[in-house]
Formats: structure tokens, C-alpha cells, sequence
């Protein structure tokens, strides 16, 4: 392993800026990590080796005549295999694409080389996004524990350093609960503030295009340069002495595991001394999965009826099911789900309002840690574990806000646990400066130590 993937985005672009390092060494350095790690923990659906290359030397020379291109100078990305790349393959992690190429970059791609960005591999996620399959990716930190999803494959190549950020899809939770699993940073912003053109459709009104990295400094440079923002972030706004009000949502814990709890006990005892913690209450989570879930079946069959007829055998049996079911929804039903949405949105909104808060606060997931084969099968069943992990992350995508997931520790099993922060909508700046005071305060930064004998018995 080359101390270069070890660095954080931040740090390499620093030493990349200062010309410390050039691209093709961060490329290679890269490639190497995905040599070393991918055959264990298959991250990747297919890599971009020459192209990365060749973009690495251009991006080189560019450096010797005019300085950095950008924030993400030579910095090698990933992304997840739903969003449209130029020179690699799409196919939305399913066989009824197998072989297909885009031939275009998604807008969010496009910005990401306009900020300097290296593309060296598509990410490996659940099927269209819809999370029904079972996927190949393992758990860095534990090869018998789920790795997430629909965004598995960039949070792990995250975490052991094959890609220093990566690019993935949130409908339902699908870049945070990945990011909680594995020990990285996930963002999901504000609706519509980082483009989905050229993105798969999984449910079109719940999508967003979200980001992993390492820290939240890393999240937050690769969430402006992919929406696009060039000028320089705002001056730190928080500074302690009780500045921050925090919500603690008691919903968000009434599933939680006593091994969560504890987890999360210990951070908000953490971050007490300097933060403003009050409890709050007052968001419908039965309600809210159950309008999700109808709008996932119901715009998810809108989104794949025509595919699904020419190359519906070659689906997945389980996102098929889903997407048929979604066929035969009466519009009526549609309709209230609809109704349901205003109404958690409106209560979403109304915990802030009400009892001015600034974030809300809990547990990304309930449990930590769900079980899995040796093919990566959840051993429990898969519809109430599906049910359990998007508990807590759907609020936000009914309500378009932005949320994120941080790593606040470790289980007694070694695994990783995500604290999950939240603001109203558009107060994507807010929650990215309340979530660095929280990174902070929690002093908790590690790295699964990638050991075949160990991890992969």
C-alpha cells in the first residue's frame, strides 16, 4: 500500500497543488490500492486503467504550464456504476445493461473534471439502485457484516483507499447507509443541488446525487465542485461555546440496537460541553417508509416499463417483483402516498421551526452490523432488514433536505457506527459546517487495516 492512499483528498491535493506529488503518482498509487484490495472486496464494476492514465499525464502537463486545472487536481474518483461516465461502462449494476456505454459524461461527472478530477473506475451498487439484489462487494472492516447499499462499492473503495471520494445515488439512504457501514463520510444534498442529468432513474423525485470521502472537509470539496460552485467555502461559522443547537430525534432511536445507543451515548457525551443538545419528537417514521416505499414502486415502474419490457428476463427476480408490483398501483394510492409526503415533509420542517434547532441528530442506521453469507447474502430477512436500514435516512429525501452521515466510532466488534446530521432544506453550508464542528468534537478518524488473513477467513 502507497502512503499516497492514505492520504485524505484534502491532503493530496495540498501536496498535488504544491507539486509534491503528480497525478500519475496519485493515479498509480490508486490502481495499485485496487490491485491490492479489489479481488477481496470487489469495489469495482469495471475500470478506466488508460484512460485515468492519460488524463493523469495531461492533467501533469497542464500543471507545468498553468498551475492546477482545479480544487480536485489529479485527484482519482470513483463512481457508482448508475451515473454516466464517458469512457467506461454504465450499466446500473445489471445484466439487462451489461456491456453498455454511455458515451457521455453526467453533468456531475463533467464538473467533477472541470474541477481537475481523475475518473479511474465505476462502483459496483444494487441493481438500478433499488437495493433488492444481493451485490458482491464485502465490508473492509468485516467480510461477514453487509456493506451497504445501493452505493456499496464507492463507500468501500473509500475507505481503503482505491478511490480518495467517490460519486453515488441517494433515493432512500443509498450514499449514507453505506458510509455508516464502512466508516466514511456520506453526503446527501439538497434536492436538485447537485444535477442527476445523465443519472439512472431509481425513484426521479426522491434521487439525489450524493458523495463519500474520508473527512467532511473531503465531502464538502467534492460535493461543490460536482454542484458546480466554484468560489471559496464560507469562513468557519460555528465556534463552540454552545453556538450549535441540536435536535436529538427520539424516533431516530426507538429501533436502535443497545450497541448504537451506546456508540452514540458516547458522542453526544462528547459534544455536549460545546453544543446545544435538546430532545425533539414529532416525525411519523411507519408513515414515512410506507410513502417512500410507494413512490420508489410507483416512479421506479414509470422510470424502467419500457426496458422491463424488452429485457425484463434479465433483471433481477427481486428488482423485477418491485418494479411489477409498482405496475399495478391504482393512481388512488399513488395519490395518498403523495398526501403522506407533504405531511412528513411538513413535520420535518416543523422540528426545526418549532424548536429552533439548527440540525437534527441520531444514528444513521439502528443496527450496525447486519449478518451475511459467504455470497453476501443478508441472513436475516432481507425485507425487514431493508425496512430497518432506511428507517431513519427517508425523512430526508421526502422532505428534498440535506443530511449526512459521519463516523462517531466503533461497535465492540471493531465495526463501524454513523451519527446522521440534518437541516432544513437548502441549508446545505449549515449542515456542512455544523457536521465539521461535530468531526471535530468526536476526534474519531480510522481506517480498516485491509488484512486478508484476517478480515477474509
Amino acid at each position: 500500500m502507497s502512503f499516497l492512499t492514505s492520504l485524505t483528498l484534502t491532503e493530496l491535493a495540498d501536496r498535488m497543488a504544491s507539486g509534491q506529488v503528480s497525478s500519475r503518482e496519485a493515479v498509480e498509487a490508486a490502481l495499485e490500492r485496487i490491485d491490492e484490495t479489489d479481488p477481496f472486496l470487489a469495489a469495482f464494476s469495471s475500470r478506466c486503467d488508460e484512460e485515468a492514465l492519460l488524463e493523469a499525464a495531461n492533467r501533469d502537463r497542464d500543471f507545468g504550464r498553468t498551475g492546477p486545472v482545479g480544487p480536485l487536481h489529479g485527484v482519482p474518483i470513483s463512481v457508482k456504476d448508475m451515473i454516466a461516465t464517458r469512457d467506461a461502462l454504465t450499466e446500473g449494476g445489471s445484466a439487462a445493461l451489461r456491456g453498455a456505454r454511455a458515451g457521455f459524461d453526467a453533468v456531475a461527472v463533467a464538473q467533477l473534471r472541470k474541477a481537475g478530477a481523475i475518473i479511474i473506475g465505476k462502483t459496483v451498487c444494487h441493481e438500478f439502485g433499488f437495493g433488492q439484489n444481493v451485490v458482491r462487494t464485502r465490508n473492509p472492516w468485516n467480510d461477514h457484516v453487509f456493506s451497504g447499499g445501493s452505493s456499496a462499492g464507492s463507500a468501500v473503495s473509500v475507505a481503503v483507499g482505491s478511490s480518495f471520494g467517490s460519486l453515488g445515488t441517494d433515493a432512500g439512504g443509498s450514499v449514507r447507509i453505506p458510509a455508516a457501514f464502512n466508516g466514511v463520510v456520506g453526503m446527501k444534498p439538497s434536492y436538485g443541488r447537485i444535477s442527476t442529468s445523465g443519472v439512472m432513474p431509481c425513484a426521479p423525485s426522491l434521487d439525489h446525487v450524493g458523495v463519500l470521502a474520508r473527512t467532511v472537509q473531503d465531502a464538502e470539496t467534492l460535493y461543490r465542485a460536482a454542484s458546480g460552485i466554484r468560489e471559496s467555502p464560507a469562513p468557519e461559522a460555528v465556534s463552540g461555546a454552545k453556538a450549535l443547537r441540536i435536535g436529538i430525534v427520539a424516533e431516530l432511536f426507538e429501533t436502535a440496537t443497545p450497541q448504537v445507543r451506546e456508540v452514540l451515548d458516547r458522542s453526544m457525551h462528547a459534544i455536549a460541553e460545546e453544543v446545544d443538545l435538546v430532545e425533539v419528537k414529532g416525525i411519523d417514521l411507519q408513515a414515512s417508509s410506507l410513502s417512500a416505499l410507494l413512490h420508489l414502486m410507483a416512479e421506479g415502474a414509470d422510470s424502467h416499463r419500457e426496458l422491463l419490457g424488452r429485457r425484463g428476463a434479465m433483471y433481477d427476480p427481486a428488482t423485477r417483483r418491485l418494479i411489477q408490483a409498482g405496475l399495478l398501483l391504482p393512481a388512488s394510492v399513488f395519490s395518498r402516498a403523495g398526501s403522506e409526503r407533504l405531511r412528513i415533509a411538513e413535520q420535518y420542517h416543523a422540528l426545526f421551526t418549532r424548536n429552533r434547532v439548527d440540525v437534527l441528530l441520531g444514528p444513521t442506521v439502528p443496527k450496525h452490523a447486519f449478518p451475511v453469507d459467504g455470497g453476501g447474502a443478508m441472513i436475516a430477512d432481507p425485507d425487514e432488514a431493508l425496512d430497518l436500514m432506511v428507517r431513519n435516512t427517508l425523512p430526508a429525501n421526502l422532505a428534498g433536505a440535506p443530511a449526512i452521515s459521519i463516523p462517531c466510532g466503533t461497535a465492540d466488534d471493531g465495526v463501524p457506527v454513523g451519527l446522521m446530521l440534518m437541516a432544513p432544506s437548502q441549508c446545505d453550508s449549515e449542515l456542512f459546517t455544523a457536521a465539521r464542528l461535530l468531526e471535530r468534537l468526536l476526534d474519531w478518524r480510522s481506517a480498516p487495516e485491509f488484512e486478508r488473513e484476517r478480515n477474509f477467513r
